[in-house]
């Protein structure tokens, strides 16, 4: 008859690090230690790209990263959830920020703060709250219209910095049209560049 594992405490429910901890071998240290350091070398370009696409200093992306990540492994419970930067997040995020503060100034940075803050105690009510059921009812055609359309927006919010031309200012399709326009600006050196760091583009 095989035994059951024991129940986690009430604290262990909220806090799963502490069983974690308890439970620790040291001979996982080292596979750890490598899968830390594989995270960090891909968090790092990430936290700061996604930075700048919600209009922020680059090492706010690094510092909500960290939050982020120490966040869960103290509260997550799910050997397969990813955290990190979003791409579209930080996209709606300048969206957002952008009706109330110019982009630059510390009161931008200031309002995107308190913006992920509130999405943050959000979350963490609805977890408290039990509410992971709500996603059922969201579509999945409509989940892969809005990725496939903020693909298309960061593309061309973010192709001036892989010419090398100036920005243009202006709707999706005004930045699209002028970017094109400048075309024959392109810098050699941007673009090659931009290549390097994007292996995927090549395959």
């Amino acid at each position: 008859m095989t035994q059951r594992a024991p129940k986690p405490n009430i604290v262990e429910q909220y806090v799963p690090i502490v069983g974690v901890v308890r439970s620790y071998q040291p001979a996982w240290l080292t596979a750890d230690l490598i899968a830390g350091l594989s995270v960090w070398a891909l968090l790092v370009p990430q936290g700061i790209a996604y930075a700048s696409i919600a209009g922020v200093p680059p090492q706010y992306g690094l510092y909500a990263a960290i939050g982020a990540l120490v966040g869960y492994a103290l509260f997550g419970t799910s050997k397969q959830v990813i955290t990190g930067p979003s791409a579209s997040v930080a996209a709606v995020s300048a969206s957002v920020v952008g009706l109330l503060a110019t982009q630059g100034s510390s009161e931008f940075a200031t309002v995107t703060a308190t913006l992920a803050v509130v999405a943050g105690l959000t979350y963490l009510a609805l977890g408290l709250l039990r509410m992971g059921w709500v996603s059922n009812f969201l579509s999945t055609a409509v989940l892969g219209g809005f990725v496939f359309a903020f693909g298309i927006g960061l593309i061309v919010d973010q192709a001036h910095k892989i010419l090398g031309v100036p920005k243009a200012e202006g709707s999706y399709a005004q930045i699209l049209w002028e970017t094109l326009k400048e075309l024959d600006q392109t810098s050699g050196t941007t673009l090659a560049v931009a290549r390097q760091a994007s292996p995927r583009c090549s395959r």
